[in-house]
Order: C-alpha cells, then sequence, then structure tokens
C-alpha cells in the first residue's frame, strides 16, 4: 500500500531543500513520531555561528505530521507545528533564494 504525504503551509522549495530530512523521518518515523525538529543549512558563504562553549549554533523549525487513513488509503500531513515555525521556514526559504541560479 503506497502512503500520500501532502504539505501544508509548507513551500515546494523547502521540501526540496530538506527531502534527505524528510526522506530520513519517512524511513524512522515509529522511532521518531510524528513531530520532528528540521535543521537550516546555513546559507552559502555565511559564518557559522558558535556558542560560549565553542559549538555551533543551527536554526530550524518543527514539522508535525498527522497521519490520515481515508477509504483505506493512508495519507500524511505535515505542517509546521506553530505559526512561529511557518514564520521560520518562510525567511529561511527567502534567504536561501537569493543563492541559488535562477
Amino acid at each position: 500500500m503506497t502512503m500520500v504525504t501532502d504539505f501544508e503551509r509548507v513551500p515546494g522549495f523547502f521540501v526540496e531543500l530538506y527531502r534527505d530530512q524528510f526522506e530520513m523521518w519517512a524511513r524512522e518515523f515509529k522511532v521518531r513520531g510524528r513531530r520532528v525538529a528540521i535543521v537550516f543549512n546555513p546559507p552559502p558563504g555565511s559564518t557559522p555561528v558558535f556558542d560560549g562553549e565553542g559549538r555551533m549554533v543551527a536554526a530550524g523549525c518543527w514539522l508535525e505530521a498527522q497521519v490520515e487513513i481515508t477509504a483505506g488509503q493512508p495519507r500524511v500531513v505535515i505542517k509546521p507545528a506553530t505559526d512561529l515555525d511557518e514564520e521560520m521556514i518562510a525567511r529561511h526559504c527567502a534567504e536561501m533564494r537569493r543563492h541559488v541560479l535562477q
């Protein structure tokens, strides 16, 4: 049985940028659960930021998956966990689009 995945309030550009993380989440869904953090890649040419203990500071967002079964067809709907996560995704996409060749 094939599972359909739909994204709500998540731009396609973001899905393409983080396809590997989404695929890993799908493979590990039983272990990781329906809520996961996506760690943003730093924009090309940016300088990494480190905390006081020398660890790199990374930005990201939280996404949630809802599993629905309608007429025997499983469907997963992935969306930002909060409005702030949705805003962070939009800002990150705007920043990353500046670095993509058109």
